[in-house]
This record gives C-alpha cells, structure tokens and sequence, in this order.
C-alpha cells in the first residue's frame, strides 16, 4: 500500500513527533523558517503552510516579531463525550496512572470482525493500542483500541507513550468524534484460578462525517474488573458522585453523560456519551 504524503505534512509530523514525544517541550521556539529552510531543503511556501497547520491544530502559537513557539495544551479533549476511566479516577481523589501495554500495526488480513466494523478491506492496515488503567496501583481497566492506518498515518510509538491517545487525534489528525458505548456484565477469573470476579466488559466506537456519510474511525474493546474495587472504596470513603457502588448497582456520573450497571444481572444498558 502505497501513501503519498506531501512534503509539508512530512514537515508538520516530524515536528509533531518531537512535540508528542516531550523533545520539544511547552513554551520551547521552533526554528526559523530560515533554519528550517536549510534544515530541510523545503521552499519558504511549504514551511510556512506546514506551521500554519501546526498552529491551527493547536501545537504552536505564533507572535509578531518573536516566533513560534509550543504550546501549552490541556490533557481533556474539550467538547467530546467519551467514557473517560482517567478523569473518573483523578475526580474521585484516587491514583490514577494509563500505561501503555503495546502498540503494533497489523499488516495482514487478521481481525477479521473488527475489520467489518471498520468497514475497511483486508489489505489495508490496523494500529492495535491496548492500555491498562491503575487505581491507587490496582489494575482496573483494560483496554484496546483499534483504528485504521488510512485515517491515522504515522503514529509513533513515543507520541502514545508521552501523550493521551485522543488528545493527539484531535490535534494531529483533526479527529472529531461521536462517541457511541455498551456495556455488557461478565464473570471473569484469572488464567488457572476458580475465582469468579464481576467485571464489565464495555466497547466504544466513534464516528465521524465523510462526505455526507457517517464513518467508524475508532473502535474499543475494554474490561472494567471490580474485584477489590469497592473495600477499596469503602476503605477510602470515596463513594461520592464520580463513581458510587449501592446495593449492587455501579453508578458513574460522568460530565456528558450518565452509565450504571446492575451488578446482578446481564442486562446491557447503553451509556449516553
């Protein structure tokens, strides 16, 4: 598969690049276009279309007479309703840290099933992201995350260890997303061991209008597991407005939206996000 990528695109993700994986930091002057100029053997026309992406997508700002420089940007995606485990954590008062498990393009015709709800053929190719969210250092939350190389050329492995996923979509890629999620309550139990644990297993899409027409460009698959998770709470007096756990039923009021389960039964529920 062949992807031609003009030459200032080529410029805005080698700078995007440095900027996501922390080498240039918040506040840190970019080079002149005469620099980048000679650095890169571009045209004057080419740079300056590629910073005047750049500062459209909210990577750089610019002042008369100074330069341009990067800029500070939030860790929420403002606007776009999501099932967010992080800030969900972070509001309740308790440790909350997403670490990166692995990161791989996949190049042949597998992931058959989420290559049908991507709508996309076998030969193109699919970044599969998987991520484990911590409470106070308890793994809680498990994640993958599936989206299409076509719509997301040139993810580097630095810019998802050094930045949250969909804040780069949105500043890298202009991703714009509806969020869609359901939840469906599962047992699970450890590889070799009978213990039975109630989990949630949640999956999320998000799509986005191309030509008129209504298009996945992300698709999550992700398991929410409780054992332990309430004497946790109870042991911390968390149980407030973020997340709460009440004669069996988990309640998460989030700022778009609102989820609850039955941990009792199989009920699924669609989470208004």
């Amino acid at each position: 598969m062949t992807i031609r990528i003009p030459l200032y695109q080529k410029l805005e993700n080698t700078i995007i690049k440095l900027i996501e994986s922390k080498v240039l930091l918040p506040g840190t002057k970019l080079p002149s276009e005469s620099k980048l100029h000679r650095d890169y053997q571009m045209s004057r026309i080419t740079i300056r279309r590629a910073l005047k992406d750049l500062e459209t997508s909210g990577y750089i700002e610019t002042f008369q007479g100074k330069g341009s420089f990067v800029k500070k940007r939030e860790h929420e995606v403002g606007g776009m309703h999501y099932f967010n485990v992080y800030e969900a954590i972070k509001e309740m008062g308790g440790q909350a840290e997403v670490k990166l498990a692995s990161f791989r393009l996949i190049v042949d015709d597998s992931l058959q099933s989420i290559r049908k709800k991507l709508k996309i053929n076998d030969d193109d190719y699919i970044y599969e992201i998987k991520y484990v969210t911590t409470f106070d250092g308890q793994a809680v939350f498990f994640d993958s995350v599936y989206l299409p190389y076509l719509r997301y050329p040139q993810i580097y492995r630095s810019e998802l260890t050094n930045s949250w996923l969909l804040t780069l979509l949105k500043h890298k890629y202009q991703f714009d997303g509806k969020f869609h999620t359901m939840s469906t309550n599962v047992e699970v139990a450890k590889p070799g061991e009978k213990l039975v644990q109630e989990a949630v297993r949640v999956e999320t899409s998000a799509y986005e209008l191309q030509n008129g027409q209504r298009k996945m460009v992300l698709w999550s698959r992700g398991l929410f597991v409780w054992g332990g998770l309430n004497e946790v709470l109870e042991a911390k007096s968390l149980i407030n407005d973020i997340l709460k756990i009440k004669h069996n039923v988990l309640l998460i009021d989030l700022k778009h939206g609102r989820a609850e389960w039955n941990l009792r039964s199989d009920k699924k529920r669609l989470l208004k996000c």
